[in-house]
């Protein structure tokens, strides 16, 4: 399962989008989602504490290891955060490594949410096809007694016989709140046919709930051209209600909103561009693309800042570096923003995920694959 790293590396992952309009909904899942640990919790004061516990704890909750590390903040006070591929300790049933898991923050305490069987929340397709998460928005309905509810975008994905993961296309999840306040996984939602292109656009690689009413959802793609190893970003909407229902996406295509995703226009180039999986998010009338240039071959967080959700874009200087470290074995990617995470003015608190090309190194250590949480500054001016 580690050996995801050793393909990073050969620069060959693939973000694979949708085909045009085609939408399915997935009947090998069914509404699950169980605890398999809950503790009670006391929030961590500050984001010294968050980084301790991720350096010398031996694990979290049940979680030895983990990337990707998207969240979100639902109505009612409830925190999410997503994960890929997860490192499960010994304490907790079931297989060693899931292909994704959650952890569910409520009141006085935390819970680690993994499938009925002690598998992935999001369960393996019947042909052995997993999910990735890639991003968190609430898509709550609109009413008092609504519980609240959660889009979960994903990135459908196989493993090939030499140990190399391929990405098949996006995905929708809907994950609601149960009256316990702890998540359940109510459907998935595969959109499009399994291709593995990267210059289809998988949506999804960053979502955000604006308060227009509608949720954006942003795609990218890579062009498949030699030192080309950014992503470029497009975006979608839907009213937040109907999210689950692709169909009443429309696609932003330089101009205008239309139904038709082939029109889509690009936000930023793909030279010199975003990773394939990234944070989009609006503050104070700001909109701002938070990424490690250049995927996990870059060095720079940069972020791009605009004044609406579709550009454009005008990007920073880089206000923090995370290199890769390829000497030493180490690769850092998919750097994700968490504004509602410890917000302090002028600035966002943001992960990085890590990994080593060694499978045999993470499993003897399991935190080197935990995500790195620090605070970068946002632009200071409004493009």
């Amino acid at each position: 399962m580690r050996q995801r790293s050793a393909f990073l590396v050969c620069a060959t992952l693939a973000l694979a989008g949708c085909g045009v309009g085609a939408t399915a909904a997935n009947d090998d899942h069914r509404a699950g989602g169980r605890p398999a640990t809950c503790e009670a919790f006391t929030p961590y004061a500050d984001l010294d504490q968050v980084q301790q516990a991720i350096a010398t704890a031996p694990s979290i909750l049940g979680i030895a290891g983990a990337d990707i590390a998207t969240s979100v903040r639902l109505p009612g006070g409830s925190a999410i955060f997503a994960f890929g591929d997860t490192l499960l300790d010994t304490s907790t049933e079931g297989e060693p490594t899931v292909r994704n898991s959650l952890l569910a923050f409520a009141d006085d305490r935390a819970c680690l949410m993994l499938g009925d069987d002690s598998g992935a929340f999001v369960p393996d397709r019947s042909d052995g096809i997993g999910y990735w998460p890639t991003s968190l928005s609430d898509a709550t309905r609109p009413g008092v007694a609504v519980r609240p509810t959660a889009a979960m975008f994903l990135q459908r994905v196989t493993q090939t016989g030499d140990g190399e993961f391929v990405n098949l296309g996006p995905a929708i999840a809907e994950v609601s709140i149960d009256n316990d306040d702890l998540p359940r996984l109510a459907r998935v939602i595969d959109i499009g046919e399994d291709s593995p292109s990267r210059q289809s656009i998988g949506w999804g690689a960053a979502s955000w709930r604006a308060d227009d009413g509608y949720l954006y959802i942003y795609g990218t793609a890579n062009p498949e051209l030699p030192l080309v190893f950014g992503w470029s970003l497009h975006v979608a909407r839907a009213p937040a209600d109907e999210v689950f229902d692709p169909t009443s996406w429309s696609y932003w295509d330089g101009m205008t909103w239309d139904d038709d995703p082939a029109g889509s226009a690009t936000l930023i180039p793909a030279t010199g561009g975003v990773s394939q999986t990234l944070s989009v998010f609006e503050q104070d009338g700001t909109w701002y693309a938070v990424s490690k240039r250049d995927d996990f071959l870059g060095e720079d967080i940069v972020i791009w800042a605009a004044s609406s959700p579709v550009g454009p874009f005008i990007p920073t200087d880089a206000v923090a570096q995370r290199p890769s470290d390829l000497q030493a074995g180490i690769v850092r990617y998919a750097a994700i923003a968490h504004p509602t995470l410890f917000p302090e003015e002028g600035t966002v608190v943001v992960s990085i995920s890590r990994n080593a090309i060694d499978p045999e190194r993470v499993a003897a250590d399991p935190s080197i694959y935990r995500p790195e949480f620090f605070r970068v500054p946002l632009p200071v001016s409004r493009p």
